[in-house]
């Protein structure tokens, strides 16, 4: 049996993220946030080329992922491309998303995973404990689309 106990971070969509407090104190806990995406295939064309968000671990510099929805895709330099060209459904948005979070590597301090909870979301948790990975994602994609709520929740 571990001699940490777990601690309960920010509750997401399909549970809480579950944090391990090595000091057993209760006050070392990671930021975490999500991202819900927009479900189905007829989503998928209210979110258009270049619409993007960025996340950040609060100790590296900004991720700015953008969405690749159709042939006239332009990307930005220095921005990570999510191709969504085909409309795919929800899960597999959600799978593509959580790669391309995963696949930015050591830059970006954060673990994604995709689950369904009724909805299909990115829940993130930032690898470093504390207060610095509490930085809001920002996002030009449609309201009415796409939400996301943290990070927040490090202590």
């Amino acid at each position: 049996m571990s001699p940490y106990k777990p601690l309960v971070g920010v509750p997401g969509p399909a549970g809480s993220v579950a944090v391990w407090d090595s000091d057993n104190t209760g006050h070392i806990i990671a930021a975490t946030g999500y991202l819900v995406i927009p479900e189905g295939p007829a989503a998928a064309p209210d979110i258009a080329d270049n619409d993007n968000f960025t996340l950040s671990d609060g100790l590296h510099t900004p991720t700015v992922f953008e969405f690749h929805a159709t042939g006239g895709f332009v990307p930005t330099p220095g921005r990570v491309a999510i191709n969504i060209v085909g409309s795919p459904g929800t899960a597999a948005r959600a799978v593509i998303i959580q790669a391309a979070i995963a696949g930015v590597g050591p830059p970006l301090a954060l673990t994604a995973a995709a689950v369904a909870g009724g909805l299909w979301f990115v829940n993130l948790t930032n690898n470093a404990l504390g207060t610095e990975g509490n930085v809001p994602i920002v996002s030009s994609c449609p309201s009415n689309q796409w939400s996301t709520f943290g990070m927040l929740g490090g202590v």
